[in-house]
């Protein structure tokens, strides 16, 4: 699978998640923002997106080179 199909779909299951749990009654125990990153065999973890962007400009580069 490629990597940005595996991104997709891990943001699509944690949303997913969490909009069932929305659903549910109680209190909630999922929620909040999503944090990805993406973890590849031989290299650094390379943030996808994250909840505090102390570097926005990082990121926004690493998106735009994919």
């Amino acid at each position: 699978m490629p990597l940005q199909d595996a991104i997709d779909l891990a943001e699509f299951l944690v949303d997913l998640t969490c909009r069932w749990y929305r659903s549910r009654l109680g209190a909630p125990t999922v929620g909040g923002p999503i944090e990805i990153a993406a973890i590849e065999e031989h290299q650094d973890v390379r943030w996808v997106e994250r909840k505090y962007d102390d570097h926005a400009d990082l990121i926004a580069t690493e998106r735009d080179d994919q």
